[in-house]
């Protein structure tokens, strides 16, 4: 046991190592209306110079500094819930704390990652005042979900459970990835006084995909003959590149077997369901064989003079994985009622002690696989909000957002502050609840040189402290932009 405590200590700190060394989300970015990009966050709003174009394709200007977004948010458990400073005579050094890990612990704890390349950027406004946008942009969103009741069970056993009857539920458990590329067009306009609105429709095209689907998992032992019971109603999805897979059960055993890109497998290469393209390098960045769609819908309202109300829902869209699908699922309940165990006995009783086992087991959860190709949705985002203009070169902003991730509802709120203080600079600062956290504070800026407009955008300052923070985040770029028009206006003071 205590080595298996030991196991679960060092994983841990590597999650949370890995969770606090990346980013999060787009709060502070969503009232930046000097950049283009916005219409990401919301399609209905337009930016203030007539073209703008970006992206890591343009030579120089796309990589100094790299277009790109880093997330990472965490809705459980952050740094210091696990390693911490101790008490009394520990005061001065730091002590690792699983029981307080578990107690912080939400019932579902998702370590949710994304990361967005712009490839290329253009937005352009009409004579007759429609902005209309296209990108290309690499996107990769990744996370892991833990049970608390993982790290409980690893910690305290199974008499925990069994001391208050209680079920050991790992519902959830499990990971995703998806690597995707969305190609878009965009547009925004008046279509009423005050009233904009705007939409994005975006082809996507799926490169690699693998994910869990546990809709249960649960242990459960009976305090009278500690029987364990388990229940498992699963499936793993994958779509892999340059990996071919094939499944056979033979009753009282299984093969999994892999072709790998050199061609070595680890069954009979005649009877897998070998194919070439698979292996050629080209058909990774060039896969168009999973196809998917989605929208971006979004609308603000400007009333009583200095008041705009926003709302805007995005990501909503799916992708079809067709080119290299592999679905493995079981369901099924199982009592495991221990290994007689004679120390005196020889070898060969104990292994066919364990292979009586794993023939119970097989028997019970009897897996099965496929090859029809699956659907995943994408995360979808929902903002509302509103600002008020305090002068032409200050603004408040409220704003609400709710995200739906892997059966998850999770919510933030943000109060903001932006300022266009120049005709070549602004300012934006944010207070942000996110992940049940109450210290997120977010700062960005613009800053345009002639034709050359940067920007960097965090919504955790904080997030330089990573021992307490459950977001972290960055997003930068440069553009070329033209045609923006001065504004004389009041000094701000």
């Amino acid at each position: 046991m205590h080595t298996f405590k030991t196991y679960l200590i060092v994983l841990t700190g590597f999650l949370l190592f890995a969770a606090n060394a990346n980013a999060q989300q787009g709060q502070t970015f969503y009232y930046m209306d000097r950049l283009s990009q916005t219409t990401y966050m919301n399609p209905s709003v337009s930016s203030e110079y007539d073209i703008t174009v970006g992206g890591l394709l343009l030579p120089v200007v796309g990589q100094v500094p790299p277009t790109m977004y880093f997330n990472f948010s965490s809705n459980g458990f952050q740094y210091d819930d696990f390693i911490h400073f101790g008490t009394g005579d520990y005061s001065d050094s730091l002590v690792y704390d699983p029981e307080n890990l578990i107690e912080t612990m939400r019932t579902t704890n998702h370590l949710h990652f994304q990361n967005h390349f712009d490839l290329l950027h253009f937005g352009i406004k009409t004579e007759n005042d429609v902005y209309l946008t296209f990108n290309i942009t690499e996107k990769m969103d990744y996370g892991l979900s833990l049970p608390r009741d993982l790290f409980a069970l690893a910690w305290y056993g199974n008499g925990y459970f069994m001391e208050n009857n209680d079920k050991v539920i790992l519902d959830g458990l499990g990971f995703q990835f998806s690597h995707y590329r969305e190609i878009a067009g965009g547009f925004s306009t008046e279509i009423m006084d005050g009233l904009q609105i705007g939409g994005r429709a975006k082809i996507l095209f799926g490169m690699a995909n693998a994910q869990t689907d546990v809709d249960e998992l649960t242990l459960y032992t009976d305090p009278e003959d500690y029987t364990i019971n388990a229940n498992a109603d699963m499936s793993i999805q994958t779509n892999i590149p340059a990996v071919a897979m094939d499944y056979h059960n033979y009753g009282d055993s299984v093969d999994l077997d892999i072709i790998t890109p050199d061609h070595v497998t680890f069954g009979d290469p005649d009877e897998m369901n070998y194919n070439e393209s698979y292996y050629n390098a080209l058909s990774y960045p060039f896969n168009f064989s999973n196809p998917g769609f989605g929208i971006d819908l979004g609308a603000s309202y400007e009333f009583l003079g200095d008041f705009t109300a926003y709302f805007s829902v995005n990501d909503l869209g799916f992708i079809s994985w067709n080119s290299n699908p592999y679905i493995l699922s079981t369901d099924g309940t199982f009592a495991f009622r221990g290994i007689e165990v004679d120390f005196f006995a020889d070898e060969e009783e104990f292994n066919e002690s364990l292979e009586a086992l794993e023939d119970s087991l097989l028997t019970t959860f009897v897996p099965s696989a496929e090859d029809n190709n699956y659907i995943t949705w994408l995360p979808t985002d929902i903002y509302l909000g509103g600002k008020y203009d305090f002068h032409e070169k200050l603004d408040f902003g409220a704003l609400y957002r709710m995200e739906f991730y892997r059966k998850t509802l999770m919510h933030s709120f943000t109060l903001s502050a932006n300022s266009d203080i120049t005709n070549w600079a602004s300012l934006h600062a944010t207070y942000s609840m996110m992940n049940n956290k109450y210290n997120n504070i977010g700062f960005g800026f613009t800053l345009r040189g002639a034709f050359l407009q940067y920007y960097v955008v965090t919504d955790n300052l904080l997030a330089l402290m990573p021992q307490s923070t459950r977001n972290l985040n960055i997003r930068m770029g440069c553009n070329l932009v033209f045609g923006y028009k001065e504004i004389k206006s009041e000094s701000l003071f």
